[in-house]
């Protein structure tokens, strides 16, 4: 599996707004740490991180001269530019159980358009707990063989032994009949029809003259 590393920097905590031109402020928690950590992180490193693997991947901090592996666990954005304002890291142990949301990617439902079927998402994370070092970034779920009524659930979802879902009740999709919406066109007048309409019309107005 390849290594993604993020490095982080230090950073003073103040009171007011974090204004440091292209970096992000962040905070480093966990094992191993007495104290949540105030770091800071280059913010064209994370973004092309975010871009390329995911808010949910596995990655390793380096920070001064040490190297920790973590997740992303908070990710902080404005309201409406969705700029990243702050990011919570916590570090653990490869051998420690964490309790993590997975994000769900479904694949196949170009071949349930084929079949006039719609997958309609009712979840798409999948809350799991289990060895760090095993979670993967993502849950892959092929719908493609999916019929109509057919619900996505955890028996959909593989997984490692070592790693269980919290819920595994929870309904993460289901297989409907696909809406076709048909917009129906005015019917066009044929020439010959639009040409006697406008012939009649300028016959009543010269009688009426």
């Amino acid at each position: 599996m390849q290594e993604v590393i993020l490095n982080a920097e230090e950073r003073i905590a103040k009171s007011g707004k974090f204004k440091e031109t292209g970096y992000i402020p962040g905070v480093l928690y966990g094992d191993g740490i007495d104290q949540a950590t105030s770091v800071k992180f280059n913010e064209s490193d994370l973004r092309k991180i975010l871009s390329k693997h995911g808010a949910h991947t596995k990655l390793w901090i380096q920070y001064n001269d040490d190297k920790k592996f973590g997740f992303i666990k908070d990710i902080q954005k404005h309201p409406v530019s969705h700029q990243i304002l702050h990011m919570d890291v916590q570090i653990v142990s490869q051998d420690h159980d964490v309790k993590m949301q997975l994000p769900i990617i479904f694949n196949g439902e170009n071949q349930l358009r084929q079949n006039q079927l719609h997958l309609q998402v009712q979840k798409s994370v999948v809350e799991v707990i289990g060895r760090a070092v095993l979670m993967p970034d993502a849950i892959y779920v092929d719908v493609s063989e999916k019929e109509h009524g057919d619900m996505i659930t955890s028996k959909d979802i593989e997984l490692s032994d070592k790693i269980r879902i919290v819920n595994p009740d929870e309904i993460y999709g289901s297989i409907g009949h696909l809406k076709i919406t048909t917009i129906e066109e005015p019917e066009k007048e044929e020439a010959g029809e639009s040409e006697e309409a406008a012939e009649a019309a300028e016959e009543t107005e010269s009688e009426e003259k």
